[in-house]
């Protein structure tokens, strides 16, 4: 059975997230939607599963994903899902881990 390392993943976040420099919007849960949104700030989210694009879950109204400044970083134990309309624009930061 395999171990998850998202107790250590969440610890290493935090420190960086609290630890000076410039601050992040930290999300912890088991699935992550994001939709309809314009991000202009830096995230972290870390989830088992991810979920990215305009029609992704019915919880949230239908619209595309787009981040326009910042760095966006993804830490996923099964993956991440990416579906249409999202853009990363010049100068923003997108990652998946």
């Amino acid at each position: 059975m395999r171990k998850s390392l998202f107790p250590v993943i969440l610890s290493m976040v935090l420190l960086a997230a609290c630890g000076g420099g410039i601050p992040y919007i930290v999300y912890v849960l088991n699935k992550e939607y994001i939709q309809n949104e314009t991000i202009a700030e830096n995230r972290i989210y870390i989830s088992d599963n991810t979920f990215i694009g305009r029609n992704v879950t019915s919880s949230v109204d239908n619209g595309p994903v787009s981040v326009e400044d910042g760095k966006i970083i993804i830490y996923n134990q099964h993956g991440a899902t990416i579906k249409n309309s999202f853009e990363v624009k010049k100068g923003a930061t997108f990652e998946i881990k």
